[in-house]
């Protein structure tokens, strides 16, 4: 299992159109004028400032996957169908987290106390989607430097909650990533704080030379790069 490391203050890309889809503006059916798109933009644009994105990531290898379960090194068990197929093909995996920071919870806290509910929506959206964001960014800088020791990392993540996965998991993730020493904390219910926290699993897929090796290719066989 490798250290835990960590990037503060990112500006990671973000889609603009998503934060409109979570709030329910979809492009085909749902008409806003001009003066309410520029508001939410405002809005949007204002989230984007008061969010401090902080990532933390480790690499950690696996030592089976089975049907019903993953087991990482150091013991750690996963037991859940969907993660075991969604691993099946790595050798080793990335645990991730991305914080939108507590400045952007404690303003989305003030605007709600104030009555200023319109205004909580466009940050809360935009704080989901950017802290989302910041994982993209991670794995993108990632998969560059993987690929310099000839591994793949997957295009998806798979983060508790979702599937068979239970949301329990994430406190095995929190212990994992030492999330308490970035300032985030876990709740009895496993929800975490900052409220726009999020952490994943991602898998790393072995060299493609090794592949060849298993499959009984010749790895000078250069047919098909």
């Amino acid at each position: 299992m490798k250290e835990v490391k960590l990037f503060r203050h990112i500006r990671a890309p973000y889609t603009k159109s998503m934060i409109y889809t979570r709030l329910g503006y979809l492009k085909t059916s749902t008409f806003i004028n001009r003066e309410q798109a520029k508001q939410i933009d405002r809005w949007i644009a204002e989230a984007e400032i008061i969010c401090d994105i902080m990532l933390v990531y480790r690499l950690i290898g696996i030592e089976s996957v089975c049907s019903g379960s993953v087991r990482f090194s150091g013991g750690i068990i996963f037991n859940s169908g969907a993660l075991a197929e969604f691993l099946k093909d790595s050798r080793e995996a990335v645990l991730m987290a991305s914080t939108a920071g507590a400045a952007i919870d404690n303003e989305i806290n003030s605007l709600q106390n104030s009555g200023e509910m319109a205004k909580a929506l466009v940050y809360d959206a935009a704080a989901s989607v950017i802290a989302d964001a910041g994982l993209d960014w991670l794995m993108a800088y990632l998969r560059r430097l993987l690929m310099q020791t000839g591994k793949i990392l997957a295009n998806k993540r798979f983060s508790p909650g979702y599937a068979d996965l239970e949301l329990y998991n994430q406190s095995v993730l929190y212990d994992l990533l030492e999330l308490d020493k970035w300032g985030i904390q876990i709740t009895p219910k496993y929800m975490l704080i900052p409220r726009k926290s999020v952490t994943a699993i991602a898998g790393i897929n072995a060299p493609y030379n090794e592949n060849r090796r298993e499959n009984g290719g010749d790895v000078n066989d250069k047919e098909g790069i």
